[in-house]
């Protein structure tokens, strides 16, 4: 993002995971994501995991005591896996956020018109690992500004 205040303020919704497509170049291993805080944080638990381009559960951080509490707001909130994890490249993933509560907020995109990025969001209980439904196109205000550590 150009600024901690660019894209839409989307309150997350318990039951909601929000997806965004992100490109590893080379092999990578990862040890977390990272994603935009909107203009509440705190409160919410909120969980990271990484998916398959075709929707397959890699990895994802602690669902212990339903994830880590919503960072601050306007600031990137990077948190950790449960494992460092090799990814092959060149590859499109996806990286999913969600959150138990509606009160912490997150940065969406509000446009993509380039290259093929997927934004998306999918109805999923916080914290589940199971396979998704990739987005096959850019729904906008449903993709976080997110990215892989």
């Amino acid at each position: 993002p150009v600024a901690a205040t660019s894209g839409t303020d989307t309150a997350f919704a318990d039951g909601t995971l929000f997806l965004t497509s992100v490109y590893v170049p080379e092999n990578f291993t990862a040890t977390g994501a990272g994603f935009l805080v909107g203009s509440v944080g705190g409160t919410d638990k909120v969980i990271v995991n990484v998916w398959t381009s075709a929707g397959v559960h890699v990895i994802g951080s602690t669902v212990t005591d339903g994830g880590t509490t919503a960072g601050t707001a306007a600031q990137n909130q990077e948190i950790n896996f449960t494992a460092p994890t090799a990814l092959t490249g060149p590859r499109r993933y996806l990286i999913g956020v969600s959150a138990n509560g509606a009160t912490a907020k997150l940065r969406t995109r509000i446009a993509y018109t380039g290259g093929k990025a997927f934004a998306g969001s999918v109805a999923q209980t916080h914290a589940a690992t199971t396979t998704v439904v990739a987005p096959s196109a850019f729904a906008a205000d449903k993709g976080p500004y997110a990215d892989l550590f």
